[in-house]
């Protein structure tokens, strides 16, 4: 389940970012953030994760986590996961596709 919010994360930034902020330390404060958020206003984080389109991965992975204790479980873990992660900062600038994420999530879940 860990590998899920990891994916929410990485997806974010990739999705959001400009081209020099796609870094594992933005994932961190993307994940950072979440937390915050789900612990200040538990709605706040649907708010924003759910603009994005259905079809994007933020969106649909985001909507197999509903419950809220999960979720903050799920980003606490998620969190260590970065903060321990032993991968070029830079790795995520030269993703090209859903399967680049899924490599590093499994890097960074060993």
């Amino acid at each position: 389940m860990e590998e899920k919010a990891l994916k929410i994360v990485i997806n974010y930034v990739l999705g959001i970012y400009e081209e020099d902020k796609k870094t594992i330390e933005s994932c961190k404060e993307v994940n950072t953030l979440f937390i915050n958020m789900v612990k200040n206003e538990e709605t706040k984080l649907d708010r924003l994760l759910n603009s994005f389109p259905e079809v994007h991965p933020v969106a649909s992975i985001y909507s197999e986590i509903r419950d809220r204790e999960d979720l903050l479980q799920l980003l606490e873990k998620s969190k260590e996961i970065f903060e321990k992660a032993d991968v070029d900062n830079e790795c995520l600038k030269s993703f090209e596709d859903d399967k680049d994420v899924e490599e590093l999530c499994e890097k960074l879940l060993k």
